[in-house]
Order: structure tokens, then sequence, then C-alpha cells
């Protein structure tokens, strides 16, 4: 019997199969707006497309902030967008400093980032990165962020800046020569030795 198993992978794009949590905050606000001047609880989940027991549920916490929230369906987030931020801000300092960072590298990154601020994930440990399903969200939630395998160019256009950089050093260090010339050039020491 020569079956072949196929590796199965993870969808990148997720597609909805049922409408269920397909409500918004402002239509909870109005449901239980509308429990509260006497309509049944039943009712106004009928009549605003949010279950009952979700309704009892908000009503319960009260004026909490989580009585007022949308739907919660799904995992919930590793990084927060706060810490996401300081992630691609990481990585577009380093692009502009000419060291790109690989697929993998990126990865390692979140990693150690994660481990290093103890947020809880769902990493792979012992390989010490982070998933390419998360990866692939990530620059999807990030698309000014563009890695990509580091050429050779790269590294000669570094080389390039920094020899414009010593370049203009030496010619500002000849101009300050100049205008200075040696004899009145003196270190500290030896002006005080001069003094005394």
């Amino acid at each position: 019997m020569g079956t072949k198993i196929q590796h199965l992978k993870m969808p990148r794009k997720y597609q909805r199969k049922t409408n269920i949590g397909n409500w918004t905050a402002d239509q909870l606000l109005q449901a239980i707006s509308a429990v509260k001047r006497g309509i049944a609880i039943r009712e106004a989940g009928r009549e605003y497309g949010i279950p009952e027991a979700t309704i009892r549920k908000r009503m319960k916490l009260g004026d909490a902030e989580e009585s007022t929230k949308g739907p919660n369906m799904g995992k919930s987030p590793i990084f927060s967008e706060q810490q996401e931020k300081e992630l691609s801000e990481h990585v577009l300092n380093l692009a502009k400093m000419f060291y790109g960072m690989t697929s993998i590298q990126f990865r390692k990154l979140a990693f150690a980032y994660a481990e290093a601020n103890n947020i809880k994930h769902s990493f792979n440990i012992n390989r010490k990165m982070a998933g390419k399903d998360w990866y692939y969200q990530f620059l999807k939630r990030h698309p000014e962020i563009s890695l990509r395998k580091p050429e050779i160019k790269k590294n000669r256009r570094r080389c390039a800046v920094e020899e414009r950089l010593k370049n203009k050093v030496k010619s500002k260090a000849s101009l300050t020569k100049k205008r200075y010339r040696l004899k009145k050039i003196l270190n500290s020491e030896q002006f005080i030795r001069r003094r005394n």
C-alpha cells in the first residue's frame, strides 16, 4: 500500500467558517441599555445578534472595562503592541546601520526578547526561536519591516560609507592642522608646565 503522507502546514490566512462572535462592542452596549430599559435579555440578544449568555455575563461585570469590550476569541497575542513596536524599531535601527537580519536571526531575537522579559510564549524552546507562523503574522502587522538574507552588496555599501566617514575625519583633521600650526597645538600638560 504505497500511500504518501503529506506534511500538513498551518494555513497562513485564516478564513472564518461561522459567524460566531460577529458582533461589536457598540452592539453589546446597545443590547445592555435595551435590557436596562426593560426588554428581555433573550429578546435583546436576538435583536442585536449577541448570545444571551454573553449579555448576562457582561451585565454581571457592571461598569468594568471588560463589560464593554468586543468578542474575545482566539489565542491571545504573545507581545503587546508596545513590545512589538520595540522589536520593529530595533530591527529598523539595525538596518540603518547596515546590519540586516535574516528571518532566523529575527525569530531567535523574538525568543530571546520573550525570555528576557518573562513573557509567556508558545515558541519552540528546543530550537530557541519563534515559529514561522508568528513571524509571518508579525510581518503582516509591521509592513515597514522587510527581512531578507544579507547580501555582499550591503556589506560593500557599509564599507564604502565607513571609508567616506574616515576620509571626512582625515580632511577635518588636516584643516585643523593647517589652521592652527603644530607649534601652537599644545596639550594641557605642556601648557601647565610652561606656566609653572
